[in-house]
């Protein structure tokens, strides 16, 4: 508590660099693996762009949840903390 009466939550998204060297070093192996499956079962590589389409509407959906639970968690925590003291809550 604060000496005004407000509760303040602290919060952030951790982020782990490891975790975004990890995903650099993957993704063109990923990539040349696909690019080799397609070679090897003689698909044209023009199909490929559906792949790149659905990857795109993958990592958008990501976010778009990702950003909705972290707005559902501020709620909750607001509603819990206003009514376990009933003292306003900081925005």
């Amino acid at each position: 508590m604060t000496d005004n009466r407000l509760t303040v939550v602290d919060y952030w998204i951790e982020l782990k660099p490891y975790l975004v060297f990890t995903w650099l070093a993957v993704m063109p192996v990923s990539f040349g693996v696909v690019i080799l499956g397609f070679i090897l079962a003689r698909i044209p590589l023009t199909y490929l762009w559906v792949f790149v389409v659905v990857a795109a509407i993958g990592i958008a959906l990501n976010v778009y949840i990702s950003m909705r639970q972290a707005q559902w968690l501020v709620a909750f925590v607001r509603r819990e903390l206003e009514a376990s003291n009933s003292a306003p809550v900081a925005p």
